[in-house]
């Protein structure tokens, strides 16, 4: 049995700013058992407390409801207490890191350096999903569903996530869970099962009326994700034509559209 110890971290902030912290999750396993939780709304910081509707319409946060909450050098005594000197594990750690390491630089405050984990390059080494969004890989691995973006249902969905997958994995500390997140993999280390085709079997023709073609680079294989396209009833089409009902584009960004820009034909 996978007996880790670490703790898991998850921010929300107010807008754009990574300082902008306005919450915070903590879950501490010892031993593969979770031993403490903890949560709290914060105040930005100075010049940080603007609320923007798209962090609000994700999160649910609002100016109202930090009015009266602590800023993040008070919060961060109580985070620092619990973590003690574990790794700390998240979804998308580099976020979550940004966040942590700019809400102390905020307050002109010196952060304690600390050794991250981050259980997205982790599963993007360990598992085969048409998406590595934290509820993906939590369903893919039959953990329960939860408040995503509710800090604290994030710490512990990525406390789970990653528990899980060191026992999938056989990694037996949390050196062993660091190295495989690091490691390169081929295709070829992956399951079938893993991919995902059996997670469809259930909906064989909702895509029956679709001739989906893609374009771009995407995180799957060409091939596989053609594959699971067509395990939903789907028409393969290798190019865009007239009967083309669904174009799939990896690599795509808004940033694209700028003045000059090169589209690839098929978009």
């Amino acid at each position: 049995m996978t007996r880790l110890s670490f703790t898991a971290i998850d921010f929300e902030t107010a807008n754009a700013q990574r300082a902008s912290v306005c919450s915070v999750g903590l879950v501490k396993v010892e031993n593969g058992q979770v031993v403490d939780r903890f949560t709290s709304l914060i105040h930005p910081p100075p010049g940080l407390e603007t609320f923007e509707p798209r962090n609000v319409n994700i999160h649910g946060i609002t100016a109202d409801d930090v009015a009266g909450a602590p800023h993040w050098f008070e919060v961060a005594r109580e985070v620092e207490a619990i973590a003690q000197d574990d790794v700390l594990v998240a979804h998308n750690a580099a976020f979550d890191r940004s966040v942590f390491e700019g809400a102390y630089d905020a307050y002109d405050l010196n952060w304690p350096v600390r050794d991250w984990l981050c259980t997205l390059a982790l599963s993007k080494k360990s598992l085969r999903v048409p998406s590595y969004g934290l509820p993906w890989v939590s369903e893919h691995l039959g953990l329960d569903p939860f408040d995503h973006h509710d800090a604290l249902a994030d710490a512990m969905a990525a406390a789970n996530v990653l528990l899980v997958l060191a026992e999938r994995l056989d990694l037996r500390d949390m050196q062993a869970v660091i190295g495989q997140s690091r490691r390169r993999v081929t295709a070829e280390d992956i399951s079938d099962e893993e991919l995902g085709l059996d997670g469809v079997e259930g909906v064989p023709n909702s895509f029956a009326d679709e001739v989906v073609c893609f374009t771009g680079k995407i995180t799957l294989k060409r091939k596989d994700a053609e594959e699971l396209a067509e395990k939903l009833g789907a028409t393969i089409s290798r190019s865009v034509t007239r009967q083309t009902t669904v174009l799939v584009v990896g690599g795509f960004s808004e940033g694209s559209l700028r003045p000059g820009a090169q589209m690839s034909l098929k978009l």
